[in-house]
């Protein structure tokens, strides 16, 4: 099973009330826009369920309006989405196996009420795959290895668009608090633990692609937020990869603005180096 995740993203006008955005970074997913803007339309693949709901909006809820997701079909009616605050963002998972999508079903989304104007919405679906297998690898780093921080920018994006993803090896972009960039080395390990970021305005946070980059994490965070994603809680151990095969992080938004992070990281190399 493998993990996929979707984005409805754009800057609209929702402190009316909850109003539809467009779906737009499904690069990775798989998945395509349905019969109109505002919705994602899952592919052929039965067994489809969606196991968690993240939001990010610009600015906190200005008033009790919760947006939902719609799935066609579905006897169990519309699904509130969570509100993020102002420190990170809105969570919902869902107990036991998830909520199933059914094959070639659209989705339609309409953003929480929140802002003064026209602003930027981010909701991310995860759903799991269960006729697939994921290349991301987690597991825990060998005893004695120490845990080190990398900081590092993402590379500037394209608006609305998952792309310019760098090797969070410091290969592509170099790490700016003194450390050296992995050697280009199968042999070397690189544990990834968490990642922290400061999202800047027009900006909506983070994703990750395996080796593969078949597929992404995508992780969601209010503009200014001080966010921390942390790997470990989330999966049950760091994400792992080599330095000559690392895992790739880049931004998105509705702007092109670059992101500092910093990784958290155990790099394990060969005994004696």
């Amino acid at each position: 099973m493998r993990f996929e995740d979707n984005c409805f993203l754009e800057d609209v006008a929702t402190n009316g009330g909850p109003a539809a955005i467009e779906a737009a970074l499904t690069q990775f997913s798989g998945y395509r826009a349905g019969g109109t803007a505002d919705e994602i339309r899952s592919p052929p693949s039965p067994g489809l369920r969606i196991v968690r709901i993240m939001t990010a909006d610009e600015t906190p809820l200005t008033a009790a309006a919760f947006g939902d997701i719609t799935i066609d079909g579905r006897r169990g009616g519309d699904i509130s989405l969570p509100l993020c605050s102002p420190d990170g963002p809105g969570i919902l998972e869902f107990p036991g196996s998830g909520i199933p999508w059914p094959p070639n079903t659209d989705i339609n989304c309409l953003a929480n009420g929140s802002g003064a104007g026209v602003e930027q919405h981010c909701i991310v679906l995860r759903v799991a795959n269960p006729n697939a297998e994921s290349s991301f690898e987690h597991a825990q780093p060998p005893n004695g290895a120490e845990l080190a921080f990398y900081e590092m920018p993402t590379d500037a994006n394209t608006a609305d668009t998952l792309d310019n993803p760098v090797s969070i090896t410091g290969s592509d972009n170099a790490y700016t608090n003194g450390q050296t960039a992995l050697p280009d080395d199968p042999r070397v390990e690189v544990y990834l633990h968490a990642i922290r970021a400061i999202v800047p305005a027009g900006q909506s946070g983070i994703y990750l692609l395996p080796p593969g980059q078949e597929h992404a994490y995508i992780y969601p965070a209010p503009a200014l937020a001080n966010v921390r994603f942390d790997f470990v809680k989330e999966f049950g151990a760091p994400f792992k990869c080599t330095a000559a095969s690392p895992i790739q992080v880049g931004s998105f938004g509705t702007t092109t603005t670059a992101i500092p992070l910093v990784l958290e990281m155990s790099v394990v190399r060969p005994a004696g180096e």
